[in-house]
């Protein structure tokens, strides 16, 4: 299944527009850990650099709200500090919507600590999340990042289809 998203937003009186086509079934086999675990959910966010540039100049606090120190290490040292908090923004975002409503979850609550761009990455989850498992990726352009995560629940075991004898 392909969802083709139009991504559309007012800043300073121009109009951002972000098109975006996602392949949900090679989203689900890249980020598959194999037989024995239950689909939770899929988590998908698009966000602007601009934006986020001007979050970060209005809210001086931004990054520590956010991250956590070792992120705040990585988002300090980045060539492009906007750059990296937007990318580890973007896929905290993505996944805390694929692990809604099995759990809930804060941005301080996801690590992205361990995750590079353009990499599938397992963002640790700080909170009780039983047995829960994340896989994320991020795709980064000049101008934006879009991220993508799964959550599978590895408790639940995914009993193997009947077939009738």
């Amino acid at each position: 299944m392909i969802i083709h998203s139009i991504w559309a937003r007012a800043i300073n009186g121009k109009l951002i527009v972000i098109q975006a086509e996602i392949d949900i079934q090679s989203i689900l086999q890249e980020l598959d850990p194999g037989p024995g675990y239950e689909l939770v959910g899929v988590g998908i966010d698009v966000e602007e650099l601009e934006r986020l540039q001007e979050v970060m100049a209005r809210r001086p606090r931004f990054i520590q709200r956010w991250f956590s120190k070792p992120e705040q290490m990585q988002v300090e040292s980045a060539i492009v500090p906007a750059a990296d908090a937007l990318f580890r923004f973007c896929l905290k975002e993505a996944v805390i919507k694929a692990c809604w409503p099995e759990v809930q979850l804060t941005p301080a609550q996801v690590d992205t600590s361990d995750c590079g761009i353009e990499q599938v990455c397992e963002p640790r989850i700080t909170k009780s999340a039983n047995s829960l498992f994340v896989y994320a990726k991020c795709r980064f352009d000049v101008d934006h990042a879009l991220a993508w995560a799964v959550c599978y629940n590895g408790a639940k075991q995914v009993s193997a289809p009947s077939h009738g004898v």
